[in-house]
């Protein structure tokens, strides 16, 4: 098995709390950070370590995504509702207030279809572009976590507070398959780039891979990842690998093809973080991976075989 090697490019300071969501930006060099100071920041990674503050929010931004079209981003908020942002106008150009925190957003591909998990189970799909609610439904009464859509654009995934994780038919949306997770929570789903497994990441810490065949999902392997919480997957562009996040401070890169573990990512030997990893960007730009942390930091990794 090949070695990675993993270097810290840069570390990027300017939020006054936490940091929970990462959106990309227009370019491969861009992206726009999210936190519990309500802020939305945008950086360039051709043009140093200093960010731009584009909007403010009254409460903690849990998620965001951008659409390069239009040059808008969608931004939702811990304590309710979830805002479209005009990024040229720096303007809210429109808005649907819920009672509910919204967790994570994600796209439908080929479609201008979002799906939106929220707290206390509620999921919405609204369409990006005229920014109206297609379809709302509530599946269980505990928090929807995050999203993921399966490559040929046919499903998605949600994990969910309750240890379940749930698939639903990204055309009809109804729910398709229903299955135990994780203990205490289902947090982070993700589908390899062939389709042929499901990765799932909970508040037990544990990393579980599961087989989609004819019959459903069916439990493949159960690996102890981390110590704590893993609150992201994300895949790297490359297709080889994938990098879990936890609230145990650490990154871990794993071989997509064996499931085996390539790297530690920790503070004692990289420099990482020093508090919980929350999100995670895999960019195109350098192959660099980007994290989130409680740290108050963004820290960008150069990995290479």
């Amino acid at each position: 098995m090949a070695t990675l090697n993993v270097s810290k490019m840069v570390e990027l300071e300017g939020h006054k709390d936490c940091i929970y969501a990462l959106a990309h930006g227009a370019q491969p060099y861009e992206f726009y950070t999210g936190g519990g100071d309500g802020w939305v920041v945008y950086w360039n990674l051709t043009e140093g370590a200093q960010g731009q503050l584009i909007a403010t929010f009254p409460t903690s931004i849990f998620s965001m995504t951008y659409f390069p079209a239009t040059n808008r981003m969608m931004v939702g908020l811990s304590k309710g509702g979830f805002y479209l942002l005009d990024l040229t106008e720096k303007t809210r150009v429109a808005n649907f207030y819920k009672e509910h925190g919204i967790f994570d957003f994600r796209m439908i591909p080929g479609t201008s279809r979002m799906i939106v998990a929220g707290a206390k189970g509620h999921v919405h799909i609204v369409d990006a572009e005229s920014f109206e609610e297609v379809a709302a439904f509530q599946v269980s009464s505990s928090n929807a976590r995050k999203v993921n859509v399966s490559p040929d654009g046919k499903q998605f995934a949600i994990g969910f507070s309750d240890e379940q994780i749930r698939l639903f038919n990204a055309e009809t949306f109804e729910l398709e398959e229903k299955f135990w997770g994780h203990q205490y929570s289902a947090f982070s789903v993700a589908y390899s780039p062939d389709e042929r497994f499901l990765m799932s990441g909970g508040r037990d810490a544990q990393l579980r891979i599961w087989k989609r065949t004819a019959f459903g999902c069916q439990h493949y392997q159960t690996i102890p990842a981390h110590y704590f919480t893993i609150n992201d997957i994300v895949i790297s562009p490359c297709q080889q690998w994938m990098a879990t996040g936890s609230r145990d401070k650490t990154i871990k890169v794993w071989d997509l093809e064996r499931f085996a573990l390539f790297k530690v990512i920790d503070f004692k030997k990289l420099a990482g973080h020093k508090h919980s990893v929350n999100d995670m960007l895999w960019l195109t730009y350098g192959g660099y991976l980007v994290s989130a942390s409680d740290d108050k930091t963004v820290k960008v990794w150069a990995i290479d075989e």
